[in-house]
């Protein structure tokens, strides 16, 4: 067992936000394959001035990839506190949790929503900091500003990463918004898919892994799926919005193997 405390802020500050009382939950995650009897966890969070604190246990606690089952799980209590008052008020507030101290550790640890193994899947244009990066960046941004809805897609996939709840279906609208974009003029949704796959160089069965994935969610069904699902869901979101965007680099010519090899399965 562990004893954790994270921290955070409601945003904007100025809504100096202030919840009077503490409220406490137990949750009780179902066995995965990292965490065969389950973990548990007690929280209690407390929103002051726009700062938000939650401590509590997790039981059992035999790895750092428990700390981001814990981070969720504090996050979920703190925006269901939040989002019951913004519906009370009509105000948009956003919350994000930033650090963590897991105790007896006094040293502040900081929460960084990282994937980085997605950083491969991303050819079209690098963003490292050397002038080459920066020409391929600022030539990408160009592009994809003067189509608004590439931004929106790609914004998707950045709520994906930030709350892992949120991968299915952020991901399929990623996917679904760049279909639309790509058979832009064609109203049948079948020949759409067509023409997305055959210029992209996928099949129908890669990409639907994607968008069947978010069928239950997208319904209301919020089961539990298991993380090695959510994590070939992104990489293969990553890899398609990546063939889009070289796709659009050169000119809407449909990309062919040897250098995009046909994805299936």
């Amino acid at each position: 067992m562990a004893i954790v405390r994270f921290v955070g802020n409601i945003f904007p500050l100025e809504s100096d936000l202030t919840i009077s009382q503490p409220f406490e939950m137990r949750w009780t995650e179902p066995p995965t394959a990292r965490a065969p009897t389950g973990v548990t966890m007690n929280f209690k969070a407390t929103i002051q001035h726009s700062a938000v604190e939650v401590t509590g246990t997790v039981d059992p606690f035999e790895n750092t990839a428990h700390i981001e089952t814990a981070r969720c799980r504090a996050l979920d209590m703190t925006k269901a506190i939040v989002n019951l008052y913004c519906f009370s008020e009509g105000m948009g507030l956003s919350v994000r949790i930033d650090n963590f101290y897991l105790d007896p550790d006094p040293e502040k640890k900081i929460l960084l929503m990282l994937h980085p193994d997605l950083r491969q899947h991303c050819t079209a244009f690098n963003a490292r900091p050397n002038p080459a990066g920066l020409a391929e960046f600022n030539s990408v941004l160009a592009m994809i500003a003067k189509e608004f809805a590439v931004c929106m897609a790609i914004d998707e996939l950045i709520v994906a990463i930030s709350t892992n709840h949120q991968i299915p279906v952020a991901c399929a609208r990623a996917i679904e918004g760049l279909r639309k974009l790509l058979a832009a003029g064609e109203e049948d949704r079948g020949k759409q898919w067509g023409m997305f796959q055959e210029n992209l160089n996928i099949t129908r069965k890669y990409r639907e892994y994607i968008t069947n994935q978010s069928t239950d969610g997208r319904h209301g069904d919020r089961s539990h799926i298991e993380a090695h699902l959510l994590t070939e869901t992104l990489n293969r979101s990553w890899i398609i919005t990546n063939r889009f965007l070289e796709f659009r680099k050169r000119g809407n010519i449909p990309l062919k193997a040897p250098e995009f090899p046909l994805l299936d399965g």
